[in-house]
């Protein structure tokens, strides 16, 4: 079978699997740009498995979908943010959904897959700088007390220190204190660089 008959194949599997997706919590449990980045993410997620691997769903496998996330997103797409934000949980929610539903008995590996290709994606797409800068403030986060396996506080908690530093990644030189790491008052400025006191921002 050559590569057109099977995309004949998989695209309308594709999108009864998506209309299902969409039915179910998985789908819901994604925000906004999650959600409107979803189409696009799943059919480029099997398009290059199609067209780079010759994998149809029942061959996809974990070293492949590193291949595809780490390597060809980059080079053969163009991403905007909502795309680069958004990818790795859609296709890990879909994933989930496929497995729950015996559609596909491998997708706690292509999960797996999945979240490693994320990483490779991050380091190719960030500067050494930004990484040591999201470091130091992970650090801080640690210092304080934060438990970093808690990923939801820790999103919120970086997000916080981005809006009180808009140039921390950037590259772009930063009017703001740097992090410390020893033991802050509560009425001291807090060191995240907003103004305003500890208690009243990251404390």
């Amino acid at each position: 079978m050559d590569y057109i008959e099977q995309k004949e194949i998989l695209d309308p599997l594709l999108q009864n699997w998506l209309e299902q997706f969409k039915q179910t919590n998985y789908f819901s449990e994604l925000d906004v740009i999650e959600q409107s980045q979803t189409d696009f993410t799943i059919q480029a997620y099997a398009d290059f498995m199609l067209s780079y691997h010759k994998k149809m769903p029942q061959d996809w496998n974990k070293a492949d979908t590193i291949n595809i996330i780490g390597e060809l997103f980059p080079m053969k797409l163009k991403m905007d943010d909502d795309f680069t934000y958004a990818f790795a949980r859609v296709l890990c929610q879909f994933l989930d959904f496929l497995g729950e539903k015996q559609i596909l008995q491998n997708t706690e590996e292509l999960v797996a897959g999945v979240l490693d290709g994320d990483e490779q994606l991050f380091l190719k797409t960030t500067s050494p700088e930004e990484i040591d800068e999201m470091d130091a403030a992970l650090q801080y986060a640690a210092s304080i007390g934060m438990d970093l396996t808690d990923e939801a506080q820790v999103d919120a908690f970086l997000i916080d220190f981005l809006q009180a530093n808009p140039y921390a990644l950037s590259g772009a030189p930063a009017n703001k204190q740097p992090i410390r790491h020893e033991k802050i008052g509560r009425n001291s400025p807090c060191p995240c660089g907003s103004g305003k006191k500890y208690k009243k921002c990251c404390g």
